[in-house]
């Protein structure tokens, strides 16, 4: 049986938000970070057997009494990515389970076309 990995679980048991309800967070990341480097939404081998990499969008909607994920923006262009598309589709790997139904809005970034050797102006 896979187990999930996690590197960090808050402990939120005396934490008073205000207003006393969830706050509300959106996450700004990249598709090929999350997914591609950290294996976000993957089963991985690790030394132990199969594990589970679980992303910090899907641990903190697990959170829900304290966060409440209200959506994620990945500045990802298309050509930059290999097995993962620029938004959750059936059949192909994700960054989370596509049943949290979390909204994601794609918004191409224009410093991802410059070279990594560009010089600032």
């Amino acid at each position: 049986m896979p187990c999930t990995i996690t590197f960090c679980t808050p402990q939120l048991d005396n934490v008073r938000l205000p207003g006393d309800r969830p706050l509300r967070i959106l996450f700004l990341t990249s598709i090929r970070d999350t997914g591609e480097c950290d294996r976000n939404g993957l089963v991985v081998e690790t030394g132990s057997g199969p594990g589970y990499m679980e992303g910090v969008v899907e641990r903190t909607v697990q959170l829900r009494d304290h966060y409440r994920v209200v959506g994620v923006v990945v500045d990802d262009l298309p050509h930059n990515l290999r097995d993962y598309p620029v938004s959750p589709e059936a059949d192909r790997p994700w960054l989370w389970p596509l049943s949290l139904d979390i909204p994601v809005w794609h918004i191409p970034s224009d410093f991802r076309l410059l070279a990594k050797s560009a010089i600032a102006e």
